[in-house]
């Protein structure tokens, strides 16, 4: 629980007294904030660790064609699912200490933060694909074919 401020709801405090919590109003919305960003931060370092796990397995053995996006979704989706089941079935009627941590009320921010790393994740597969399809375009200058019984051809 936190600790009322000192003057909350007094005449001239900063912090209007609220009736629904002890603290400052943006308290709980700190809380959800920090969630959210502990679990997006963890999905992040997720993603890069499997994409250095399939940029080592490929330099290791050159003709296998693993995504690190791919698998991270993958890996991701299974997550969500595992979390989702874990959040709504076992600890749904779970007693004891689970009954003041309550997972229902943070799993939106879980959530949330699972799909925007998984946009994240794809944005950034597809700019990486646009950007190396940029530099391995050829150099050479456009021809244009001009009779295909001379075979001659037309510089642009």
């Amino acid at each position: 629980m936190i600790a009322p401020l000192a003057g909350a709801g007094d005449a001239g405090s900063r912090y209007p007294a609220a009736a629904h919590c002890d603290g400052p109003p943006f308290a709980l919305r700190e809380s959800v904030m920090s969630h959210f960003i502990d679990c997006l931060l963890s999905n992040l370092c997720l993603l890069a660790l499997t994409h250095v796990a399939c940029w080592i397995a490929r330099r290791l053995r050159p003709g296998l064609a693993m995504s690190g996006t791919h698998l991270f979704l993958a890996l991701l989706a299974t997550v969500l699912v595992f979390d989702s089941a874990l959040t709504f079935l076992v600890f749904a009627n779970a007693g004891g200490n689970w009954r003041e941590h309550d997972p229902r009320a943070t799993f939106p921010e879980r959530a949330a933060a699972y799909v925007l790393t998984a946009v994240l994740a794809v944005a950034g597969a597809h700019f990486v694909k646009r950007r190396s399809v940029r530099r391995q375009a050829p150099n050479a200058p456009l021809t244009i074919e001009t009779s295909p019984y001379s075979k001659s051809t037309l510089p642009m």
